[in-house]
């Protein structure tokens, strides 16, 4: 089983769940990557050690051990 920097997390969504589980994360030490529409919640993932961010989860799907998606719908 890997641990640590060996397992790779995405998260979908760095809203205040998703952000909030995506810091976690980064400080349990797992490369995490961060996917949103949100272009600052993208950078404040990348400058809190994220090892990429994108607005789309495809950019990096290839790279993951798990994929965590926490959006909402507003409508």
């Amino acid at each position: 089983m890997k641990t640590g920097s060996e397992f790779h997390v995405g998260i979908v969504g760095l809203g205040s769940m998703g952000m909030g589980a995506a810091l976690s994360c980064v400080r349990a030490g797992f490369s995490t990557w961060g996917a949103d529409l949100n272009s600052n919640a993208c950078a404040t993932l990348k400058e809190a050690g994220a090892c990429g961010v994108s607005d789309n989860a495809a950019t990096f799907a290839e790279k993951l051990d798990a994929l965590l998606v926490l959006v909402v719908n507003a409508a």
